[in-house]
């Protein structure tokens, strides 16, 4: 049993009926009376579905877009934009502006698109406001969206950081461009090319060097792919065998089945 609490009506969650408010709180005994014997027509609410916000980052440096349900946003760094102070956009910027134009595309048929500008907190509100608006402005006219898009711009200054703080990273965080639309569908950047790796890199079966640094002056690694390891066999195309050459420890081979690595005991003693 609980505590009278000292309030004239509680909010009472029933299973398998929901959350009831204003339940009177009265004196007496226990009650035994089941969730049917309540007369709740009118009284219970159920909580709605709660709306997640989504985040997102192209590839393409200095885009991301986040929202929540249809309003979404996609920004752009300012640094990729801009160069210190100016409103012209850099070499840069083309293939910025242009992942913006591919996303509000991919996202919405038409309809308004707000173009915001906003800066950082050096210099005065005065000189940031009128920088904010220019900047809007030729974000606006490069978006070059189609016809059933309105294009409108506006500056902010900074009045409205994203971060806290005057470090460098919420300055170049706070720095920057909004476009905010009504979405039909989720943002996203599938169009993105994804990064080269930067890793050794080869074709077919050809096989991939390497150095391993931790064995300080060692010769390079070879891994090949579907060669003999050592043995008659031969190992399965999609795995992996290492020669290193002999060097300050000696030769060496190892053959990766699966999961298990096998070192094998070196070709050239140490000398």
């Amino acid at each position: 049993m609980f505590a009278v609490p000292g309030v004239e009506k509680v909010d009472v969650f029933v299973p398998g009926a929901g959350l009831v408010p204003g339940v009177p709180v009265v004196q007496g005994s226990a009650s035994t009376a089941s969730v049917q014997s309540l007369d709740l027509s009118g009284e219970v609410t159920f909580p709605g579905p709660v709306p997640l916000r989504t985040y997102t980052r192209s590839y393409v440096e200095g885009v991301s877009a986040s929202g929540q349900g249809s309003d979404q946003t996609v920004t752009l760094a300012s640094d990729v934009l801009f160069d210190t102070d100016k409103f012209d956009l850099t070499p840069d910027a083309a293939l910025v502006v242009a992942e913006a134009r591919t996303a509000i595309n991919g996202a919405a048929t038409g309809g308004e698109v707000h173009v915001v500008g906003h800066t950082d907190d050096v210099a005065s509100a005065e000189y940031n406001m009128e920088l904010s608006v220019k900047r809007a402005q030729t974000v606006a006219e490069a978006l070059d969206l189609p016809s059933g898009f309105t294009v409108v711009s506006e500056g902010k200054g900074k009045t409205l950081p994203a971060v806290p703080g005057t470090s460098e990273e919420a300055r170049a965080a706070n720095r920057r461009v909004e476009i905010r639309f009504t979405a039909e569908r989720l943002v996203g950047f599938e169009g993105s090319a994804i990064p080269a790796a930067q890793v050794p890199v080869s074709s077919g079966n050809a096989p991939v060097e390497y150095q391993n640094d931790a064995y300080g002056d060692d010769p390079p690694m070879t891994v090949s792919v579907g060669q003999r390891c050592g043995t008659s066999r031969r190992v399965p195309r999609g795995h992996i065998r290492c020669l290193v050459g002999q060097g300050r420890r000696g030769g060496q081979r190892c053959c990766l089945r699966g999961s298990a690595l096998v070192r094998r005991r070196s070709l050239h003693s140490k000398s």
